[in-house]
């Protein structure tokens, strides 16, 4: 089982697709901080933010919701003092963990899938069946 996983693990870290969907997220993420930087202290209104933000908020919201899971405990640690301020960059720093491992899954099975329609096996050179699909 464990070796079953360490592969699992392997082909998703390696992979090109997901490594480029997770390095994309990442770059919109750190953007969108960014252009949220001049509204600190404003409070979320959906209907207020930019066009991005709407769109990346919904691809992921699969990541929001684990990350509002795991990290349940740790609100009620951070509204009871301010002392534990830092407490909210855990929970970022979960929520961008779970946004990568999404985009990572995403990825990983778009190249299943991509292979899956071409019938690629190992060592067959994919650049011959690209054109013959097309």
């Amino acid at each position: 089982m464990i070796n079953v996983f360490r592969k699992f693990l392997r082909e998703l870290t390696t992979n090109r697709i997901s490594q480029i969907a997770v390095t994309i997220n990442l770059l919109v993420l750190i953007y969108l901080y960014w252009e949220r930087q001049e509204r600190t202290g404003r409070p979320f209104h959906y209907q207020y933010e930019s066009p991005l933000f709407k769109v990346i908020y919904q691809l992921d919201l699969p990541a929001i919701w684990i990350t509002s899971y795991v990290t349940y405990p740790l609100n009620f640690v951070g509204d009871a003092s301010n002392d534990y301020w830092w407490l909210g960059t855990i929970g970022v720093s979960v929520l961008v963990f779970f946004t990568s491992l999404q985009w990572g899954l995403v990825g990983y099975f778009m190249w299943k899938i991509y292979i899956a329609v071409l019938g690629k096996t190992k060592g067959e050179d994919l650049s011959k069946k690209t054109t013959e699909v097309i």
